[in-house]
C-alpha cells in the first residue's frame, strides 16, 4: 500500500509542474515579437543520422541535404552526435 502512495506521489508530482503557456510575472513583460524583422543566420541541427549505407546515406541525411542546398549563406549545418 505504501508504495501506492509514493508512485502516485511522484506521479502529482510530476504533473503539477507541467505547463502548456507562457507565463509572465506581469503584462509589461509579454512583449510581442516583430515579425517584419529578418532572420540573419539559420542554424541546422541533426543529431543520431548514423546507419547510414556504405557509400550512401540514410533517408533523414537525405532530406537534410535537401535543406541545406536550399538554405542560403548564413546557414551552419551542427551535427550532434
Amino acid at each position: 500500500m505504501k508504495k501506492i502512495y509514493a508512485y502516485l506521489s511522484v506521479f502529482i508530482f510530476i504533473t503539477s509542474c507541467a505547463t502548456y503557456s507562457m507565463k509572465y510575472v506581469d503584462d509589461k513583460y509579454a512583449v510581442d515579437v516583430d515579425s517584419s524583422k529578418e532572420v540573419s543566420h539559420t542554424f541546422y541541427l541533426i543529431g543520431d543520422a548514423g546507419l547510414s549505407p556504405i557509400g550512401g546515406m540514410n533517408p533523414a541525411l537525405k532530406i537534410f541535404k535537401n535543406k541545406l542546398d536550399k538554405a542560403d549563406k548564413n546557414s551552419t549545418a551542427i551535427f550532434l552526435g
